[in-house]
């Protein structure tokens, strides 16, 4: 994996269901380098937050504003009561730039 950004701040997460909460959040941006991927770029990483918010993404899918205003779109899995592991979805744009 070919390291391209690492990011850290305060974020927004919005899940389809409604609602938006400020979350804190770390996130790695990389280019896979071999295998049949190779060239993809793979965003991944964690956030903290309430536990309602998580609760309320159920369907593991979310909007996600980073503090320097891009917008993504996020997978969830909930790893603990405040904090989940983050998959970033295509298309990766400004996260790449």
């Amino acid at each position: 994996m070919e390291f391209l950004r690492r990011l850290t701040g305060t974020g927004t997460l919005r899940p389809s269901s409604g609602g938006a909460i400020q979350v804190e959040y770390w996130l790695t941006i990389g280019r896979r380098k071999t295998g049949p991927s190779k060239g993809e770029v793979v965003g991944i990483g964690q956030v903290k937050a309430d536990m309602w918010i998580f609760l309320a993404a159920s369907a593991g899918q979310a909007s996600f504003t980073l503090q320097d205003g891009v917008k993504c779109q996020v997978l969830l899995h909930h790893l603990t009561p405040t904090t989940a592991e983050i998959r970033v979805l295509p298309p990766f744009g400004a996260l790449v730039a």
